[in-house]
């Protein structure tokens, strides 16, 4: 931040003064490159750094602080629209897999696409009662797989292991 000074009637052996802001951020306070005498105007800027109720820096309160905790280690909450029906695998270790796509909206014009993951009771569930087109609350862990294609580079992919569902109120009352 530079101002120059002008002098109000400029004489030929007048020179400017440059301002330069304080090295100090807790002294607003100018100081001047060279001292000079002569007839000046009073600088007009948008902020007057001798006005006691102008702050730089506006205080916030410290977020306060909670007990660490398991769950609540790598937990994502998600609303979104179903955006395909939910597919089921019975995989031979007795287990059930289900898998669907979230569409998470961040604008109108722009929407973010997350793949769920469901085990177990919680597959059977989905697949039984999960439609595509649903408004869906889930809540869930973040998983990276690692894929290696034909031509050997690696792509991750992100995903929500849903430990959590619920369906979102549709309110008619907007």
């Amino acid at each position: 931040m530079l101002f120059t000074v002008v002098p109000q009637n400029p004489k030929p052996n007048t020179k400017t003064i440059a301002f330069f802001p304080s090295p100090s951020p807790r002294n607003s306070s100018f100081f001047l490159a060279k001292r000079q005498r002569f007839p000046f105007r009073t600088l007009k800027c948008s902020a007057d750094y001798r006005d006691q109720s102008y702050n730089l820096q506006v205080p916030y309160p410290k977020p306060s602080e909670i007990p660490w905790s398991k769950d609540l280690c790598n937990t994502v909450h998600l609303i979104g629209n179903v955006g395909a029906p939910v597919e089921i695998k019975h995989l031979i270790s007795g287990k059930v897999l289900a898998w669907t796509r979230l569409a998470v909206r961040k604008s109108p014009t722009d929407t973010t696409w997350i793949n769920l993951t469901f085990w177990d009771e919680l597959a059977n569930t989905a697949h039984q009662h999960v439609e595509k087109g649903q408004q869906l609350y889930v809540c869930g862990r973040l998983v990276s797989d690692t894929v290696e294609s034909d031509d050997g580079k690696q792509q991750t992919y992100y995903k929500i292991v849903v430990q959590q569902m619920n369906f979102i109120e549709r309110n008619y009352g907007k």
